[in-house]
């Protein structure tokens, strides 16, 4: 394969795209301008993305350095991140390097870059582009060690979000109105004979008696107990009698917070 500038960039994020899916189990997007098409306003798009991305990964050259609409799209980056751009330990700027640099970015300094290159016959020489891929070689090495970096940001980022106040609050109500229509549908029916008809809760009756005493509990002589004994209480044998006063369930559980059913 030949290792030409644009095709180690493609390769680069075809496999750098690959890792991160890997880790995180979902897609992730990895955004790159060659992707515009004709018509597109070139300035905005870029400038759009850099502001909207988790994380910011510069391939540092000559040309990267000099350039103003990398420098532009690099500082709409930064000042979408604010305060944010430094988490912990990593940073949300994470350089890599083809070749070495004359001088770093002042805004990079204390940033470690991943090295695409190494020193073979006391020259400085790039990863050349392995063909087939074994994910074993210092090409691949080196992506996946710039991805499981951008995937611990990613982690702290959520960490982040969801420590934020009223975050957990947010998503909470959100999942309840995401799953009100389902818990409708399957609550607040019922069948009979195969026809499915909906009906309030309160519309569904059941007698029940709660015991305002257990009758274990209530010591009676045998002759008291021959006393109350009558054809009308024979089927509540030492049990007090029912009162017709009905109330709701919910009614009932408010006023005892213990009952026996």
């Amino acid at each position: 394969m030949e290792n030409t500038i644009d095709n180690w960039v493609d390769e680069f994020q075809r496999l750098l795209t690959k890792e991160l899916i890997s880790r995180s189990g979902r897609q992730i997007e990895v955004w790159r301008d060659p992707r515009m098409g004709p018509g597109v306003s070139f300035r905005d798009a870029m400038l759009r993305a850099a502001g909207e991305s988790a994380v910011f990964v510069p391939v540092v050259t000559e040309a990267w350095l000099t350039s103003e609409s990398c420098q532009l799209e690099f500082e709409a980056f930064r000042a979408a991140c604010g305060n944010q751009v430094q988490l912990g330990d990593y940073s949300r700027i994470v350089p890599v390097e083809k070749l070495p640099v004359k001088e770093r970015h002042p805004l990079m300094l204390g940033i470690l870059a991943e090295r695409f290159y190494g020193e073979r016959n006391g020259s400085i020489e790039p990863f050349g582009l392995p063909y087939p891929y074994r994910g074993d070689s210092p090409f691949e090495r080196s992506v996946q060690q710039v991805a499981d970096s951008i995937a611990n940001i990613l982690a702290r980022l959520e960490e982040t979000r969801l420590a934020a106040p009223g975050e957990l609050s947010r998503l909470v109500a959100a999942a309840r109105h995401n799953a009100e229509p389902l818990i409708r549908g399957r609550c607040r029916t019922m069948k009979i004979l195969g026809m499915t008809q909906p009906i309030d809760a309160g519309g569904i009756y059941t007698r029940v008696n709660f015991l305002e005493r257990i009758s274990g509990r209530n010591r009676q002589s045998a002759e008291d107990m021959l006393k109350a004994a009558s054809r009308d209480q024979f089927e509540r044998f030492g049990i007090a009698a029912q009162r017709r006063h009905c109330v709701s369930g919910v009614e009932a559980v408010k006023q005892d917070r213990k009952s026996v059913v």
